[in-house]
């Protein structure tokens, strides 16, 4: 019978909904007197844990319990869970340095464990199987906490745990309660300020019956508590009352709890009460309803109220299973047009993305900044395309330069479209603290030109103490940007001294050991330009980086006197293809004559881009037919070259020599027929310019070209020939052809043919 008397106790405690789900029993062994002696018990207690339906769950956390408590006593002690044959035996293995507390554990944990149904209790791994037996110490008087013994509850005979080490016989507690001893009252309701939920609630559904005095004093703290049955069990107590404190403290009840179900019993008491403005509480009866269209019909109620007191019914309504409600609530709230509320959607990931995402827009374009950089800030970071790009809009629009931390994060968001609007904001803003974040997000390739020029911008706008600093920086691209935004410095500098801290910082910056820099300082002293700069640059016509001494060139060419024209000279022997050809293209602009003589190996060179430029040159610097004849040979084997550029050069060079040897190459279909029409014109102006009126049938055909450009070319050939021969060609080609232009263009040349003098050939 010893089980029956402490179960019996226990099924009790049990039956609260919410000991069910998170309050465990356990028995500790504690000593007291009984009957004039010192004796060890075996005491049940609650406590709230871990919801947990696996059986060995619970155990754990019932053994976690005692041993946790008990550090001292349980040492080493452990437990061992295991199935067998669908039901969980436990095996019990004590701490050998705990010897003289063995009774006391395995009375503790056999106890514990058969109160939950575990029948099997191991001692060791399976040696022994625990009976009631072994339990040393007496536990066949059941031992009840204060909160068990609490009317309606009676129990003949058991003892009334009052406190740590303090009890009574039941019969005394009865007899004390039937009196309402103070003392024991008092003990009663510090029980409902304490954290366990069960606890309270065992209090509460006892407070009819202990008729407290003032009772509501004691239930009206309670309201508030974090326990949701607590709560409702003490809106029923009070919901018999009609004394203005208690109905005012349902009254902040009902317009402040978050809960619509504490709000709802709440306003049924207001309402019977006649304060008939709580009548709105009422309808979040029907938000329970299962079917969704009462529900969608509610919210619909409750938004077109337009009384913000239903605003956390509606927030809850945004998790409901069905779509309709949810759209329906969140409806609501935008109606209701409560900003707080909707900012506060941002951080409830129990609520649909998409609500919180339109919850952020509508806050960001609001005009109150504290609600739209809320908006903002949550768009930006969770999400992209044209939201985000919308919120980045808003921010650089409204002018919050205070959100410079944000735009840094945007500038590594995924959407490129939006970093580049980041990029834009910051420089719009002006934000000149993130050229680091700048820096770094430059290192994307789809934003390094957007970064330039917002770099670029920022320090155009910084005094020239803040840019000669940062021309020093360790960052490599706030340094090179910093380097180029001088020429703008030095340009504006009222006289040349104000300019010379520049120019000498440049001069410095020319030695630096990053490429990156070094160019951008010979870039900066180029584009500030003048002759001192210009020849300071000369003096890099060695250095070792090519695109130095691409720069150099550039600056030998503006220098425009015989120490750059000496510079380019030398640098058409350079390594590099692009130096060479850049160096032949600024002789032949500059008409170098001096570099005759190395035209004649250029030529020879195998990068098609080379040859093209040195053949032009050789051209552009053969100034008589004496000149151009030095390259006949040159020119009658270029013509034949795979490169149209090539060929055309030669065309164009070897027209002005008067040799019986020119015309067959002219007359070559390799010209004639050539798929660029470049060289068909080029071809036929060059056989006029012989003036063999025996080419005059060639000159013809070009009529018969499908471009414009080589009809005319043809007619100009024919002009250029000066025969009276070339006249019946050009008749005829004004009789054939539609365009007006080109007939005036034969009429022309016919007239200047029958003024002009005879063919160098004709009879």
């Amino acid at each position: 019978m010893r089980y029956v008397a402490i179960f019996l106790v226990l099924a009790g405690i049990l039956a609260c909904p919410e000991a069910r789900a998170d309050v465990y029993f356990a028995f500790s062994a504690e000593q007291m007197e009984y009957q004039g002696q010192q004796r060890i018990f075996f005491v049940p207690f609650s406590f709230t844990g871990p919801t947990h339906r696996q059986m060995e769950r619970r155990i754990s956390v019932l053994f976690e319990k005692l041993h946790g408590s008990r550090q001292s006593v349980y040492g080493d002690t452990f437990l061992i869970v295991k199935e067998e044959g669908g039901q969980f035996a436990a095996s019990l293995i004590l701490d050998p340095e705990a010897a003289r507390f063995h009774d006391v554990i395995l009375g503790e944990i056999y106890l514990t464990l058969t109160n939950i149904g575990i029948t099997k209790v191991y001692l060791g791994n399976g040696e022994k199987l625990l009976t009631d037996a072994d339990v040393k110490y007496p536990y066949f008087v059941p031992t009840i906490p204060l909160w068990e013994a609490l009317p309606p509850a009676t129990f003949p005979h058991a003892l009334v745990r009052l406190g740590v080490n303090e009890y009574v016989e039941s019969m005394t507690f009865q007899e004390r309660m039937g009196r309402k001893d103070p003392q024991l009252y008092s003990r009663i309701l510090d029980l409902l300020k304490g954290e366990e939920p069960y606890v309270k609630l065992r209090v509460l559904d006892a407070f009819p019956h202990l008729a407290v005095p003032g009772e509501a004093d004691y239930l009206l703290p309670l309201l508030n508590d974090k326990s949701a049955l607590v709560v409702y069990k003490t809106i029923e107590l009070l919901s018999s009352k009609t004394d203005p404190k208690v109905l005012k403290a349902l009254a902040v009840l009902a317009d402040g709890a978050k809960d619509p179900e504490a709000q709802l019993m709440a306003a049924r008491i207001l309402v019977k009460n006649s304060q008939s403005a709580y009548q709105i509480y009422i309808l979040f009866e029907d938000l329970k309803s299962e079917d969704p269209a009462v529900v969608v019909a509610t919210c619909q109620k409750l938004a077109s109220s337009g009384d913000l007191r239903v605003l956390n019914a509606l927030t809850r309504m945004l998790t409901h299973a069905r779509e309709p409600v949810r759209e329906a609530a969140f409806a609501g709230l935008k109606q209701l047009k409560d900003l707080s509320t909707l900012q506060g959607l941002l951080a409830n990931k129990e609520i649909e993305e998409k609500y919180r995402k339109d919850a952020a827009l509508e806050l960001t374009r609001q005009a109150i900044p504290d609600f739209s950089k809320a908006g903002i800030g949550y768009l930006v970071r969770n999400h992209s395309g044209p939201e985000a790009i919308e919120a980045v809009t808003t921010l650089q629009m409204r002018g919050y330069k205070d959100q410079g931390e944000l735009l840094a994060f945007g500038l590594i968001h995924p959407d490129v479209e939006v970093a580049r609007t980041v990029v834009a904001a910051i420089g719009a803003l002006e934000l000149f603290d993130r050229l680091n974040d700048l820096s770094t997000a430059s290192n994307r390739q789809e934003l390094t030109r957007a970064v330039r020029d917002v770099i670029l911008g920022l320090l155009a706008k910084q005094p020239l103490k803040t840019v000669m600093g940062l021309a020093r920086s360790e960052d490599i691209l706030v340094r090179e940007l910093a380097v180029l935004s001088l020429v703008s410095l030095a340009k504006a500098a009222r006289q040349p001294k104000d300019a010379e801290p520049i120019l000498e910082l440049l001069g410095e910056s020319m030695k630096d050991k990053e490429a990156v820099i070094k160019r951008a300082a010979v870039q900066a002293l180029n584009d500030i330009g003048g002759p001192g700069n210009w020849k300071r640059l000369l003096k890099a016509r060695k250095d070792t980086d090519p695109q130095v001494r691409i720069l150099v060139l550039k600056a030998a060419l503006a220098l425009a006197d015989p120490e750059g024209d000496a510079a380019i000279l030398e640098l058409l022997a350079d390594e590099v293809d692009e130096v060479r050809i850049l160096a032949l293209q600024e002789v032949r602009e500059r008409k170098i004559k001096e570099a005759r003589p190395k035209l004649k190996f250029l030529v020879e060179a195998r990068n098609p881009a080379q040859k093209a430029e040195a053949m032009k040159a050789v051209v552009a610097l053969s100034e008589t037919e004496d000149e151009h004849k030095e390259y006949f040979e040159v020119y009658k084997k270029a013509i034949f070259d795979m490169d149209a550029e090539v060929q055309l050069a030669a065309v164009n060079g070897i027209q002005w020599i008067i040799d019986p040897m020119v015309v067959p190459l002219l007359q070559s279909g390799t010209l004639l027929m050539h798929k660029d029409a470049r060289l068909r014109t080029a071809t036929l102006i060059a056989l006029g310019r012989s003036r063999d009126y025996n080419v005059i049938e060639n000159i013809a055909r070009g009529f018969a070209d499908g471009e414009k450009s080589v009809q005319e070319a043809a007619i100009e050939g024919l002009r250029l020939m000066g025969s009276k021969k070339a006249i019946p060609p050009l008749q005829e080609y004004i009789r054939q052809t539609d365009d007006e232009e080109l007939k005036m263009k034969a009429q022309a040349a016919i007239t200047d043919l029958q003024e002009g003098p005879k063919g160098l050939l004709e009879e």
